[in-house]
């Protein structure tokens, strides 16, 4: 359910303050659900998914720095140093590709180490904390609901995501939650979509 009317442009100005309101051009990640790379509000193929896994990582990591090795070895868990790094490289190029297509992934790959400047880029989970930080207000709850397509990089499943994946569902469950309670009391009758969801997700 989204925000209208006057809930909807109170959420505007809570997100404009947190510096997070959707831009209208721009980059950003989606990794609610599935991983997917947006610029000027189109979707970025990225063939190479290993390419999309290594950005998705960076994000989680806030931006890093993240060490070649260290990325390498959670992208290819149980393979040997030499293999994972070839593979790293590999999808680094692919990524450089990306980039020289025109689309300005903030991806600085140095000697040893990657980071990401999630400055210069939007992303559903940035969006969600902030609207989670903001959950007393019902209007941010219901948004930040529609945000969660489902668990973090659920669709590609990663070793590495399950801390990730289980720290933004117990968010989402809390949300909903604040939510059901709220229009319970209050005699909404959308309190129903959101209990569903709740039983859905518990």
């Amino acid at each position: 359910m989204k925000c209208s009317g006057d809930k909807w442009s109170s959420l505007q100005t809570v997100l404009a303050a947190w510096g997070v309101f959707p831009p209208l051009q721009g980059l950003a990640f989606g990794c609610f659900g599935s991983f997917i790379l947006y610029w000027n509000g189109e979707i970025v193929p990225i063939s190479n998914r290993k390419a999309g896994e290594l950005l998705a990582l960076l994000l989680a990591r806030g931006g890093g720095p993240v060490h070649k090795i260290t990325a390498a070895q959670t992208l290819w868990p149980g393979s040997d140093e030499s293999h994972a790094m070839d593979n790293l490289y590999k999808i680094c190029g692919a990524l450089r590709r990306v980039i020289r297509q025109g689309v300005p992934i903030p991806l600085n790959i140095q000697r040893d180490i990657l980071t990401l400047d999630t400055r210069e880029m939007d992303s559903d989970v940035r969006r969600f904390e902030a609207l989670y930080q903001q959950r007393g207000n019902i209007a941010c709850c219901q948004e930040a609901v529609a945000l969660y397509k489902g668990p973090f990089l659920f669709e590609e499943y990663y070793e590495w995501t399950a801390q990730i994946e289980a720290y933004y569902d117990l968010r989402y469950l809390e949300l909903l939650h604040i939510i059901v309670r709220h229009l319970s009391e209050t005699g909404d009758p959308g309190a129903s979509y959101y209990q569903m969801l709740l039983n859905q997700g518990q």
